[in-house]
């Protein structure tokens, strides 16, 4: 009898949920999936495609912040499987993938770049190479709190290119939660004056609201 049970978790293993933790076949157990924020609308803005399964609120957002602030970082490896299947869906053609820098200073805070794990593990998933493109030599305050102009004058001009060919390739940028799209935007700018063809930006999550539109 015990020896059917481990062939039945072999064939079938358990999981447990990613929020309440209970066993699950799946990321979610169904309880959790349904309250789940999900996301169906995709974002454009200055000709960028921005796609991002989940809403930054409830379970998703509780993930976020538990991933970046609570030393969470084991949570990389399902976040990016669920991004990386949400991209496949899409059928875009990607030729690179890249992430949003971190500053030395704050890199060393909190020990690891969230955007940086994330598009390793996507890379692994979609199975494209991911291309450290980015560099932030400038230290910037935070941008919780500020508005969208705010956060764009905070961010211009601190992202800068590394020597890396990204001539006529389409890019895939990877960050954790898109907001207003400040950051992204100013990535962009950079990564298609690094002649890139197409910029593609791949999130966990966005802000409901529509103010990163106007």
């Amino acid at each position: 009898m015990k020896i059917l049970k481990n062939i039945s978790k072999i064939i079938f293993p358990n999981f447990k949920c990613l929020n309440c933790g209970k066993e699950s076949f799946d990321t979610f157990c169904p309880a959790c999936k349904r309250l789940l924020p999900i996301n169906n609308k995709i974002k454009i803005k200055n000709n960028n495609l921005i796609f991002s399964p989940f809403f930054y609120d409830g379970i998703i957002k509780k993930l976020i912040l538990d991933f970046k602030y609570n030393n969470k970082k084991y949570l990389f490896s399902p976040l990016a499987k669920i991004m990386a299947d949400y991209f496949k869906l899409q059928k875009i053609d990607i030729n690179f993938i890249t992430f949003i820098p971190m500053h030395d200073k704050k890199l060393k805070q909190r020990g690891y770049n969230q955007a940086e794990i994330l598009a390793s593990e996507i890379g692994l998933n979609l199975n494209i190479p991911v291309l450290d493109c980015l560099k932030k030599d400038i230290p910037t305050p935070s941008q919780t709190e500020l508005s969208y102009l705010e956060r764009r004058e905070n961010i211009k001009n601190s992202i800068l290119p590394k020597s890396v060919n990204i001539q006529n390739s389409n890019i895939l940028l990877i960050d954790d939660v898109y907001t207003t799209g400040a950051t992204t935007e100013e990535a962009s700018k950079v990564l298609y004056k690094m002649g890139a063809s197409k910029v593609v930006v791949l999130t966990l999550a966005c802000t409901k609201s529509d103010e990163a539109l106007n």
